[in-house]
């Protein structure tokens, strides 16, 4: 009888739990919900780009609404909002970015991401291209896969971005960019520290 109870107990704890997690969990197991590292985490990264090889430990130090602040190293302060290089030290439309989220297969959303001094503007276009399991130096995490297409407004430059992001890590753990100017980067997560 308590083993009978016990396994009715499980059983009823795991449908609530699917329930709370919501249709991104019954659709692929991943939580599209938009969540930041917890701060001290430290993302080791390692990478590869056209001029080299490179090794960086990324300090995790707050958030602000889609902004994620990190130091690199002990004196260089970083933000980043998710899929959106140059993003956080620009002007863009938040409400179109945060359209986004929850990440889920096939969303996307457009905007304009203009310097703080109006000389400039680009068109960006994020998409959620599908979902992977994949493998990197901090280990296997299953992943949305979200591409980046940057265009200048008026000129010829143009730059296409892959990123995996690990609703586990909060954070992407692989990316790939190239720019139409030569200029590329192959980086992924090799080590991930709790302080």
């Amino acid at each position: 009888m308590f083993g009978y109870q016990l396994s009715r107990i499980a059983r009823s704890a795991t449908l609530l739990f699917i329930m709370a997690a919501g249709p991104a969990f019954a659709q692929n197991g991943l939580d599209g919900s938009f969540h930041a590292p917890v701060p001290s985490t430290e993302l080791v990264w390692q990478g590869e780009t056209h001029s080299g090889n490179y090794t960086s430990h990324n300090v995790f130090i707050g958030v602000d609404g889609f902004k994620i602040m990190f130091k690199r190293g002990s004196v260089e302060d970083g933000a980043w909002i998710p899929f959106c290089y140059s993003c956080a030290r620009n002007v863009i439309d938040m409400d179109a970015y945060a359209a986004l989220w929850p990440l889920e297969v096939g969303k996307s959303v457009s905007f304009r991401r203009k310097r703080a001094d109006g000389n400039r503007e680009w068109a960006h276009v994020i998409t959620v291209t599908g979902t992977e399991s994949v493998t990197v130096g901090a280990g296997t995490f299953d992943t949305f896969v979200v591409e980046e297409v940057a265009t200048s407004i008026g000129g010829s430059w143009r730059s296409t971005s892959h990123f995996w992001w690990a609703p586990a890590v909060n954070y992407m753990v692989k990316q790939e960019i190239e720019e139409s100017s030569g200029q590329w980067s192959r980086d992924q997560v090799i080590n991930i520290k709790s302080r």
